[in-house]
Order: structure tokens, then C-alpha cells, then sequence
């Protein structure tokens, strides 16, 4: 289990690094056989809520996005999204991962600006469905909390060839 954490911990970095995120002071082995793919949200297989916006893809009331991918091995898959949320009456918007129809994580998108969050989970060849769920919608009093979506990158298990999206 530890070398799960380790893994992603290793991954996140290299990750901040390619995007410019942070530096590289040479204290990190470079992640080299890992594969991943990006999707853009705006992207996503199934897109029945909410709406494109500048950079991503905005939940403005509860709904879900799904992202379908075709991965090609089984392992321990590491989903990285990038998210903002609009705060409404001192709450965050949160964001339930499902894959295969199984919740993963609900995990409070606790920022402005665009910021990473991290999720993993074993998956079988095959098609797996990733949805992104917006659970806790509010508007009232002059506040809307809202989840916007930029991007879903998948990160492959070492050795396995990338996951690649399935057409909607």
C-alpha cells in the first residue's frame, strides 16, 4: 500500500513539473516509465450538465460529466483532475469520483484557481467510465457555488501501455 502513496506522490511531482507548477532542485528521480493521456474536460465522452466555459467545463447545478477510456491493462491507475470551485455560504463544492458506477472519492475543490487532485484506483482492461459528479449545489443570498473542470489526466501503472479515450 505504501508504495501506492509513494507512487503517486512521485507522479504528482512530475506532473507540477511538466506543467511549470514547480521546479525541478534535482532531489527527484524523473518518472520515466509511466504513461498517461489529458483529456479536456470540454472533451469528455458525456457532457449532460452544466456548460463550456473559458478553460474547462462548468457544473453549474448538480450534475456529472463522464470521461470514458479504454485502458489496456490491469493495474493501479493514477486520475489526476484539474478543478475550481465557487465557495457558497462558507462550503466548498465537492466533487464525487465514480468509476464503473463505483464511488472512488468526494473530495472538496477548495480553490479559486485551477488545482490538482488526486485520486487512484485498480481498473480492468476494458472500458471504464470515469464520472465527476457536482453533489452539493446552493444559489441563494446573492452566492452560487458552482465546480468548474479543466482537465482529467490518466496516469497508467509502470510497464502499461497509455489508456486512451473512448469516442462519444
Amino acid at each position: 500500500m505504501w508504495r501506492k502513496f509513494i507512487r503517486a506522490g512521485f507522479v504528482i511531482i512530475a506532473l507540477c513539473q511538466a506543467q511549470g507548477y514547480a521546479q525541478d532542485n534535482g532531489d527527484v528521480e524523473p518518472v520515466t516509465s509511466l504513461t498517461s493521456v489529458s483529456i479536456k474536460a470540454s472533451d469528455f465522452s458525456y457532457r449532460p450538465s452544466g456548460g463550456a466555459e473559458e478553460g474547462g467545463w462548468n457544473l453549474w447545478s448538480s450534475g456529472f460529466v463522464i470521461s470514458s477510456i479504454m485502458a489496456q491493462a490491469n493495474g493501479y491507475y493514477t486520475l489526476v483532475f484539474v478543478a475550481r470551485g465557487d465557495e457558497a455560504q462558507g462550503v466548498w463544492p465537492v466533487m464525487r469520483i465514480t468509476v464503473n458506477d463505483k464511488v472512488v472519492s468526494e473530495i472538496s475543490v477548495n480553490s479559486t484557481d485551477w488545482a490538482s487532485y488526486t485520486v487512484g484506483r485498480e481498473m480492468k482492461p476494458g472500458q471504464n467510465d470515469i464520472k465527476i459528479g457536482f453533489i452539493n449545489d446552493f444559489k441563494g443570498d446573492g452566492q452560487d457555488r458552482n465546480l468548474h473542470i479543466a482537465s482529467l489526466t490518466i496516469i497508467s501503472p509502470e510497464g502499461a501501455p497509455n489508456p486512451y479515450p473512448v469516442s462519444s
